[in-house]
Parts: C-alpha cells; sequence; structure tokens
C-alpha cells in the first residue's frame, strides 16, 4: 500500500511538472509570437519607406535625364553661336581687306569692321567658355544620374529582400499561432492530467488510511479472539474440574 501511495505522489509530482512546463512554453511562445509581429511592423515599415526612397529616386533619376536633354540643347545652341561668331569674324576679315584696299575712303569701314572682327572674337571665346561649363556641368549630370540609378537599384533590391522577409514572417506568425493554440490545449490536457492525478492520489490516500484503520481494526479483533480463546480454555479446564469433583464426589 505503501508503495502505491509513493508511485501516486510521484504521478501527481510528474503531472504537476508537465502543467507547469506547458505553461511556461505557452508563454514563451506567446513571447516569440510578439516579438515576431514587432519584426514584422518593423520590415513593412521598411518596406514603405524603401518603396518611397524608390519612388523619389526614380522621379530624381528622371529629372536629371531632363537637366542633360537640356544641357545637350544649350551646348547645340552654343555651337551654332560659335559657328555664326566665326562666320561674322571671317566677313569682318573680308571687310577689313576690302576696306584697305579703297584707301582714306573706306578707313571708316575699316574701323568698324575691326569692332565686329573683335566682338565676334570676345563672342567665341565666351561661348567656348559656356561650352566648357555645360560639358562640365553634363558630365556632372551624367554621373549623378548614374549614382541615382545604382543607389535605386540597391534599394529596390533591399526591398525585395525586405518584401520576403516579411513574408517569411508572416509563415512563422502562422506557424507560431498554430503552436499556440497546441501549447494551449497541452496546457489543457496537462492541467485535466493533474487534477485527475490529484484526485487519484486523495483517493489512494484515502483508502490507504482505510485500510490502515481496518488493518488495526483486524489486528485488535484478533488480539480479542485470542483473548476470548484463553478464556473458554480456561473455562473448559474449570468445567473439567468441577465435572472430575463432582466424579469423585459421586463413588
Amino acid at each position: 500500500m505503501h508503495e502505491v501511495r509513493d508511485a501516486a505522489s510521484a504521478m501527481e509530482a510528474s503531472a504537476n511538472s508537465v502543467s507547469s512546463s506547458s505553461h511556461e512554453a505557452h508563454i514563451l511562445i506567446d513571447d516569440t509570437l510578439k516579438a515576431c509581429l514587432m519584426a514584422k511592423d518593423t520590415i513593412d515599415q521598411t518596406h514603405t519607406n524603401l518603396a518611397q526612397l524608390s519612388l523619389q529616386a526614380e522621379k530624381a533619376t528622371k529629372t536629371t535625364y531632363q537637366l542633360s536633354n537640356q544641357a545637350q540643347e544649350v551646348s547645340q545652341l552654343m555651337e551654332e553661336i560659335a559657328s555664326i561668331a566665326d562666320q561674322t569674324n571671317l566677313l569682318a576679315l573680308n571687310a577689313a581687306i576690302e576696306a584697305a584696299r579703297a584707301g582714306e575712303q573706306g578707313s571708316g569701314f575699316a574701323v568698324v569692321a575691326d569692332e565686329v572682327r573683335a566682338l565676334s572674337g570676345r563672342t567665341s571665346n565666351a561661348t567656348e567658355q559656356i561650352k566648357v561649363s555645360i560639358d562640365a556641368m553634363l558630365t556632372t549630370i551624367q554621373c549623378w544620374q548614374k549614382d541615382i540609378i545604382a543607389n535605386k537599384d540597391q534599394t529596390d533590391s533591399c526591398s525585395q529582400v525586405a518584401e520576403q522577409g516579411a513574408l517569411r514572417l508572416s509563415e512563422v506568425e502562422k506557424m507560431m499561432q498554430t503552436m499556440s493554440g497546441l501549447m494551449v490545449n497541452v496546457e489543457n490536457s496537462a492541467d485535466k492530467q493533474l487534477r485527475l492525478s490529484s484526485d487519484v492520489n486523495q483517493h489512494i490516500h484515502s483508502i490507504a488510511s482505510t485500510a490502515e484503520q481496518n488493518l488495526a481494526a483486524t489486528y485488535s479483533v484478533e488480539q480479542n479472539s485470542e483473548r476470548l480463546k484463553e478464556q473458554v480454555e480456561q473455562f473448559y479446564r474449570l468445567a473439567n474440574q468441577f465435572e472430575d469433583k463432582s466424579y469423585q464426589l459421586g463413588s
């Protein structure tokens, strides 16, 4: 009986341990699920920010294309202006030559021709400087454009990684929710097992206590039976003695 009672106590302790462990596991799964949801929210926000950044980069790329086209148009206009200045310079040179041939009569015209040549030279120099500046600006714009495109590509790549991460976290979230539901069932089963084990243990202890009382009562009955047996034997001995004396008196 002691072995049965010890086994019942051990079973109750084991059920209590299982219930406690399942409860702790349930709490851990819930905490992990909360962390997973927070990480998913962070990744979703990151994905949104990257998408906005990609749109801004795309707009900036379009702007650089427009600037590049406008710079090329200005460069072409500068080339035309330079060509006109060269032609004007050539015409002024021819006019100066003709004025020199005309002698004193063409002296006034020669002065004007020289001023036109000087002005066309200054125009040509200014046009060349502007063209150099525009070409440098165009080179800078093109480099800027390449950097923006590269950044946009990296942003798109990061956005794809973030999107994949969000999808995987969604899968993990579903798995954790399933595990949480299973742990609720396990926890409920463990609690039920603990209650049943506790009831069984109480019944076994009650049975053991009753058995011990019955054993004590049986021992008491046995002792009383022994005493009664001794009294009966004494009665038989007295009866025999009385019978012997009666027989002697009758003789």
